[in-house]
């Protein structure tokens, strides 16, 4: 297997909507040529952000910025020496920040911070010992009920099965034992949280291996199974899962070809069928990671379904005769593009769609059929696919996003839009083309930070900052670099 080594730089990027100019650099984390490694979403958590960063010194580790030089700094290093503990899932609930982190002496365990070093610690040892008492294997690692935070859990004597933590030893415990230990069953492996204000939904496995959807209060009474064997592990599709106003809606198959729409309440025994769709319905692939694949834009949902004729993008009020097609695009002759990255803006949603004409573009809808347009082309006159976006991203009214103003290099770089029609530009000095490949945004008052890549310098997780312009908001990102590139 050929595995893809990035270095990140941390960037703080200033600019008005009229005027976006190039950042300077705030701190070199690891300085030399050598990659930093930083992966995976930051989060902002009081007042400023956390991420991963590995250093020659220290290893993968957790680390913290507020924009300066000198508050880009280390939390802890919880495993002393370059061999780093490697944290993940960061995850904020209440006034604590909680990650997986794995060390030689206890394995993968919970830990918990408060941004402090002496607040960053390990919350327990649930199975004492190398052997590792949290399974951090799947991406919604954690769920969130206030300050509580479920995951699955395994300790010397049970399973891996349903815990909660309230951050302390003494309030982590076993919540349900949803598959009791039988034959060679090893637990129910809760995974795919997806979080709500009052309650929370996860999948977990039967003792017939099928992978079942479950929903939970935070007590063992109101941890309740609401699928049945109808939705197995082919059966349900987790990445369609959303949840709004505790209520959940995802997508399962409901006969042989057909893959429907369904709904449940946050007290509801069971779910039920919102849209019989002809096949193959909601069975679509993207490429955008395990993001929503249902958008609100108040009680009208968007969403992306094949009823033969391709996927495209439709609208519904939860019923199959309320259903419209909102544009009937040109669709490509081999391979199948679906309408994905839903961001919502006010009542208008941004997505991205392709056409053969034009390649993968911004889109942009508020509903309706005349209201769904192409608002950008990234490449002027070039072939399919050669105009690409992804990883869409609001912030104070304009849209983010990785893209090609040039299609020679085909590369992606940061652009923005105020989502008007054939409005686009790059991020920085327009005269500089970088590509930049950019990811995983977080906003921190009113800055922009985000993962992103650069070929011209191999320096680490190195942080710039460009000052605030007269026209309007600073905005900082990371950036990222591929290794070997000069």
């Amino acid at each position: 297997m050929k595995l893809l080594y990035l270095s990140f730089a941390l960037l703080l990027l200033s600019g008005a909507l009229r005027t976006q100019t190039a950042p300077r650099l705030v701190r070199d984390i690891n300085p030399g040529r050598a990659d930093a490694y930083a992966e995976g979403e930051a989060v902002n958590f009081r007042g400023q952000v956390y991420f991963t960063a590995e250093s020659a010194t220290t290893g993968r580790e957790l680390w913290k910025t507020d924009g300066t030089t000198g508050g880009t700094t280390i939390v802890r290093d919880l495993l002393s020496g370059p061999g780093g503990s490697n944290p993940q899932g960061l995850t904020v609930a209440g006034d604590r920040l909680y990650f997986a982190a794995t060390t030689p002496e206890a394995g993968t365990e919970l830990y918990v911070s408060d941004g402090t070093r002496l607040g960053t610690r390990r919350v327990i040892d649930l199975y004492p010992g190398p052997e590792s008492g949290l399974d951090d294997t799947y991406v919604h690692t954690f769920g969130v009920l206030g300050d509580v935070v479920l995951f699955s859990g395994q300790n010397e004597e049970d399973n891996r099965e349903l815990y909660r933590t309230d951050g302390t030893a003494g309030g982590t415990r076993l919540l349900v034992d949803i598959e009791p230990e039988f034959m060679f069953s090893r637990g129910s492996f809760p995974r795919d949280f997806h979080s709500g204000e009052k309650v929370a939904y996860f999948t977990a496995s039967e003792p017939d291996f099928e992978r079942q959807l479950y929903r939970t209060d935070g007590t063992a009474g109101g941890t309740v199974r609401i699928t049945t064997s109808g939705a197995t592990t082919f059966g349900l599709f987790v990445e369609s899962l959303t949840v709004r106003n505790d209520s959940a809606y995802f997508a399962a198959f409901n006969g042989a070809n057909s893959v429907d729409l369904f709904a449940v309440g946050p007290v509801s025994p069971r779910p039920r069928l919102l849209i019989d769709f002809p096949a193959p319905g909601l069975q679509i692939r993207t490429f955008d990671g395990n993001r929503n694949r249902i958008a609100f834009l108040g009680d009208r949902m968007i969403f992306a379904a094949d009823l033969g004729d391709g996927p495209e993008l439709y609208t519904s009020f939860g019923t199959l005769a309320s259903t419209q097609l909102l544009v009937d695009k040109e669709e490509f002759p081999f391979i199948t593009y679906s309408p994905q990255n839903f961001t919502v803006r006010g009542d208008e949603l941004f997505y991205t769609d392709a056409t053969p004409g034009t390649g993968i573009e911004l889109w942009r809808t508020d509903g309706t059929p005349e209201g769904t347009f192409a608002v950008t082309t990234m490449v002027e006159g070039r072939g399919p696919a050669l105009g690409r976006a992804n990883y869409l991203y609001e912030h104070l009214g304009s849209l983010y996003f990785g893209g090609q103003l040039d299609g020679a290099s085909g590369e992606r770089e940061l652009l923005w839009s105020t989502g008007r029609p054939g409005f686009k530009q790059r991020v920085g000095d327009p005269n500089e083309a970088i590509p930049a490949d950019p990811e995983n945004f977080v906003a921190l008052d009113g800055d922009l930070l985000f993962f992103a890549s650069t070929p011209r310098r191999r320096a680490g997780v190195v942080p710039y900052r460009r000052r605030r312009s007269a026209h309007g908001y600073p905005r900082r990102h990371y950036r990222r670099q591929l290794p070997g590139a000069g």
